[in-house]
């Protein structure tokens, strides 16, 4: 092939791809293979910290174990209730139902169960759990908005801005807290289990 113009060179013929390169937008991953856990970095949400308050009529029945402390967060709308030690935490077996009743009745979103680790040697603080059967979610997994009333509730009785929760759910789940002045920053393992794209049609 000439040159059109003096100058001009022909561009090169491309090289045929190696079966190996697929194109950046072609997943890697089988789909059946879930992805590995990545860090996940929270820059912070606003810190709720807890102010004593009454425990609600019949909150001790509706969880299934006598609260030592109750605490409204604030804008969270959550009962913190602090009970004796983690195994009490780990055993609570609530009445549901009774539990939705006292929460729509008195305005709370759901009700944060919490009280020390036994051993902070096995690498968490304190324990909690997380009961908003009125929304709908009998005991959440992990909640990462509770911990913004567990973070400066355990800091101040510890005496430690850094501290790590475990969420005693049947999942389980670690969650590593920072209270920074009045935002509390979180940090924890996450699993992508759905990914994909949103297209928006045209005109």
């Amino acid at each position: 092939m000439r040159p059109r113009y003096p100058g001009h060179r022909p561009r090169p013929t491309p090289r045929p791809r190696h079966p190996r390169h697929r194109p950046l937008r072609q997943p890697l991953r089988r789909p059946d293979r879930p992805h590995p856990p990545r860090r996940r970095h929270h820059p912070g949400l606003p810190r709720r910290t807890p102010t004593p308050a009454p425990a609600p009529d019949g909150l001790a029945e509706a969880l299934g174990a006598t609260p030592q402390a109750t605490y409204r967060t604030g804008a969270l709308g959550d009962l913190l209730a602090v009970l004796a030690d983690e195994a009490t935490i780990r055993a609570i077996t609530p009445y549901l139902a009774a539990l939705a009743h006292l929460t729509r009745r008195d305005g709370i979103r759901g009700i944060i169960a919490t009280a020390p680790a036994d051993d902070p040697d096995r690498g968490y603080d304190f324990v909690s759990r997380y009961f908003a059967p009125a929304g709908g979610i009998p005991e959440d997994p992990v909640t990462g908005s509770a911990h913004t009333a567990l973070a400066p509730y355990w800091s101040h009785r510890l005496g430690r801005d850094r501290l790590t929760g475990l969420q005693a759910s049947a999942r389980t789940g670690l969650v590593h807290t920072a209270v920074r002045g009045d935002r509390v920053h979180l940090t924890g393992h996450a699993v992508t289990i759905l990914d994909g794209a949103l297209h928006h049609p045209a005109g």
